[in-house]
């Protein structure tokens, strides 16, 4: 296996993971239901945020690595440290949503869908952020997940002094228990009891995960 930095020749697989990951196991994209956006749509739009390329958030191209097996791309996650002065990566990633989908869409999602502030998780500043993890369904269980945190880890967190974080919803326990495996244990959990979120979101209850040396 071969780690690489992702260029914005990788964006159509990078679109897949980003949705893969946001989908979390279940068969509802939020980005979808949310935003009531068709997948079409949302490939358009999140090849072009992608390209934009936006540092210290979750939808840019430069902050994936990737690992490559024979050549062919097979898992991808982005990753940075989150920003402890100026924007963070949620008000990072709130303005390019804004510039690309429309400042009245984003907010009349979010002042429709009051449950997303039941579940919205504070990244702690100043730690490694792991997000949108995705591998292929026939290259799961042979390392790759541990190879890609490994090797991210040792560029951005060289001296293995900062913390490391991940979210992750509750009903997605195949990754929650691979997160575990790699040493992150729950910090924080947020429930939502709006009648409404599975309509919208994979799950009611997300987690922080943290890990530290």
């Amino acid at each position: 296996m071969v780690f690489r930095n992702a260029t914005n020749s990788d964006i159509p697989f990078l679109i897949n993971a980003i949705f893969e990951a946001e989908k979390s196991g279940s068969t509802l994209l939020s980005y979808s239901t949310l935003f009531d956006l068709s997948k079409t749509e949302l490939q358009q739009l999140f090849t072009e945020m992608l390209e934009e390329d936006v540092a210290n958030q979750e939808i840019n191209v430069s902050g994936f690595g990737l690992v490559e097996i024979e050549k062919k791309v097979v898992a991808a996650t982005n990753c940075w440290i989150e920003p402890s002065n100026g924007k963070s990566s949620a008000q990072q990633k709130a303005s390019l949503l804004m510039g690309f989908m429309g400042t009245t869409r984003v907010s009349e999602a979010f002042a429709k869908h009051k449950f997303l502030q039941d579940l919205t998780l504070t990244r702690s500043p100043g730690a490694v952020q792991f997000e949108s993890v995705f591998i292929l369904p026939e290259h799961r269980g042979k390392g790759l997940l541990g190879f890609l945190f490994k090797t991210l880890s040792e560029v951005h967190n060289p001296s293995k002094k900062l913390p490391e974080e991940i979210h992750v919803v509750q009903s997605n326990q195949l990754a929650y228990n691979a997160y575990r495996k790699l040493g992150f244990t729950v910090i924080q959990e947020k429930i939502s009891v709006h009648p409404d979120v599975k309509k919208y979101l994979p799950d009611s209850t997300r987690l922080k995960m943290m890990r530290n040396f």
